[in-house]
């Protein structure tokens, strides 16, 4: 994974033209930065976005070897080109100053691409925030409501997808409450309850009815 990052970054003038004319093509939209800057995000976001969203797998990966265009569709298909745009912005903004607010979010190591980035010099989810937005973090927000789901969350059915990135967070039940957490195996963020086999998707299922007698 790894190393098709630092493939893109490597032939970023070569793919750079190709992003442009996607991107406009699709209509969206980017105030963050110039083009170079917004590719480079894309190209960070892989790494975060393979895992949550499953679009493709490890052995979809390009080797070093291959060609600009199958470079290209492979990182469009694993890291969304709308994700930085203006588009998506506003609608995810809400969630965006939650994040900074409450919830906390994700990073980027950048030490294997430092010498190949050219824009990012000190990548940051804070680009996502209007100037005139300064949220201040309490991270009391979330620690309160773990604490409640635990003594006081019954009737909760908590799902995750195995491979999700964000499943790292997971709540951890104590055993305290009626509720259930269910993992989907080799699953992403789309993880829905008809994702789950036969028999996980009955303890759903019979769960629910149980407390809806």
């Amino acid at each position: 994974m790894v190393q098709f990052q630092k493939e893109v970054l490597k032939r970023e003038d070569e793919l750079l033209p190709m992003f442009v004319e996607d991107t406009e093509n699709s209509g969206y939209t980017n105030s963050l930065g110039n083009y170079k800057f917004i590719f480079e995000f894309v190209v960070l976001e892989y790494g975060f976005a393979f895992w949550q969203w499953q679009y493709t797998n490890c052995t979809q990966i390009p080797d070093t070897t291959a060609s600009n265009e199958d470079l290209f569709e492979h990182l469009k298909k694993g890291s969304s080109f709308s994700y930085f745009s203006d588009q998506d912005i506003a609608a995810n903004l809400p969630f965006i100053y939650q994040a900074y607010s409450q919830m906390g979010y994700y990073g980027y190591d950048i030490s294997y691409f430092k010498d190949l980035l050219k824009e990012v010099k000190e990548p940051t989810s804070r680009i996502f925030l209007p100037k005139d937005l300064n949220p201040e973090f309490d991270c009391c927000i979330m620690q309160n409501i773990n604490t409640w789901i635990q003594k006081h969350g019954n009737n909760m059915i908590f799902i995750y997808g195995e491979i999700d990135a964000w499943s790292a967070t997971a709540i951890e039940l104590t055993g305290e409450t009626n509720s259930i957490k269910m993992i989907k195996t080799g699953g992403n963020h789309r993880t829905r309850i008809n994702s789950f086999n036969e028999t996980d998707r009955a303890i759903i299922i019979e769960t629910l009815e149980a407390w809806l007698d």
